[in-house]
């Protein structure tokens, strides 16, 4: 539309087509319809700049589109790895738990009786039960997580 406006108006300017004239000239029409000829012209570019701006917009999000899919693949898998992975971390570290318990209880029952004697009943008395009740709890978590583990599978 704006093309064949263009058109009529540069016909128009060239008085090459339309009737006669009925209306009355005045001495400003030709910079009249030189100015409405370059307002249509220039309105018809912006347009043009702005679909054009559209397109390499859509483009652009079309592309981006189709590399979330393949990252969304990527991410699931890594957290399936993760939460495959994550009971055995833990019983790996409760095992090492039980490495550091036994060699600090080897190292305080060889100081000898009157120090390692006091710190030994001292540990048996607050810091061992504290430490079997978290094992306990660690445990019951890892059954839940293997036992959910396994129901998604």
């Amino acid at each position: 539309m704006p093309i064949v406006g263009l058109l009529f108006c540069m016909c128009r300017c060239c008085d090459n087509c339309g009737g006669e004239m009925h209306q009355r000239q005045r001495k400003n029409a030709d910079c009249r319809r030189g100015l409405l000829g370059t307002l249509l012209f220039s309105t018809s570019l912006v347009i043009t700049i702005g679909v054009l701006c559209a397109y390499a917009a859509n483009q652009n999000l079309s592309s981006q589109v189709k590399n979330i899919r393949r990252l969304v693949n990527s991410n699931m898998r890594d957290l399936h790895t993760f939460a495959n992975d994550t009971p055995m971390q833990i019983d790996y570290l409760i095992s090492q738990y039980a490495t550091a318990k036994n060699k600090v209880i080897y190292d305080l029952d060889n100081i000898g009786p009157l120090l390692g004697g006091r710190i030994h009943e001292q540990l048996n008395k607050e810091v061992h039960p504290a430490l079997n009740q978290m094992l306990s709890m660690a445990g019951v978590k890892i059954h839940r997580a293997i036992k959910g583990n396994s129901a998604t599978k």
